[in-house]
């Protein structure tokens, strides 16, 4: 291998084709779709490689999002704590789907999504995230809609629900536990509703889990459909124990 003139990041291909190998299996046994999280992973040099194993990407802003539609196509999924007009414009561009973090920017930018898919974050009140940045259930957090009488009350304006709490916790058993508690008492929140939900985390090394189905390293992210059958906790712990 020539020496390099300036610092690099050396990829490790194998490893890479390893951790796509396991993500293809766990999409073809749960039946989710599995998409990058670029704010974990963007170098598109790879790219090429890891679109045949994935669905597309998921992004935080503006600027990720054009780099998944413009570098990896496929699916983009577009995320933010809080668009601007001009963001969400520029977004839904290049968004298939566009999730909002607050219900005030739901309301005031729906018309601006028309024709896309929409979603909206929740915030559970729990958290396994082990820095505050990341953790919704902090005190004072803003991530994510918490009344659940008003999430109900907005449903026809959005499609699919996101939960983001279990960022760099690599603990399987945690995360099972919590989903019986989203799907127990929680429940009453969004029950009756029929949409698509995603529940978003990255253990390390940067695998995201979303809705009880997991995706292993490489960044990457799992979304499923959902309805009120969903919630019987054997067919919880049934898909579980098949994504891993």
């Amino acid at each position: 291998m020539p020496t390099a003139a300036t610092p690099y990041y050396l990829i490790d291909e194998r490893k890479l084709l390893r951790n796509l190998k396991i993500i293809r299996r766990v999409r073809e046994r749960s039946g989710a779709k599995s998409v990058l999280a670029l704010k974990c992973f963007a170098t598109w040099s790879v790219f090429g490689l890891m679109r045949e194993y994935l669905d597309g990407t998921t992004s935080s802003g503006v600027y990720e999002a054009r780099l998944g539609r413009e570098k990896f196509g496929k699916e983009v999924h577009a995320y933010s704590v809080g668009y601007s007009r001009d963001d969400v414009r520029a977004v839904r561009n290049c968004a298939d789907k566009v999730i909002f973090n607050s219900l005030s920017q739901l309301r005031a930018f729906a018309r601006e999504v028309r024709g896309l898919k929409v979603g909206v974050r929740v915030n559970p009140n729990f958290s396994r995230s082990h820095y505050d940045l990341a953790d919704p259930a902090r005190a004072h957090s803003r991530l994510g809609v918490r009344d659940g009488a008003a999430l109900r009350a907005a449903a026809g304006l959005f499609s699919g629900i996101m939960f983001h709490f279990n960022c760099e916790n690599d603990s399987f058993a945690e995360f099972a536990a919590d989903l019986e508690r989203l799907g127990g008492s929680m429940a009453t929140c969004w029950s009756g509703w029929t949409g698509s939900a995603w529940a978003a985390a990255w253990p390390s090394p940067s695998a995201a889990i979303r809705w009880g189905r997991s995706a292993p390293p490489c960044g990457s992210s799992a979304s499923a459909s959902v309805s009120k059958s969903t919630w019987s906790p054997a067919r919880r712990r049934s898909r579980a124990a098949r994504s891993w």
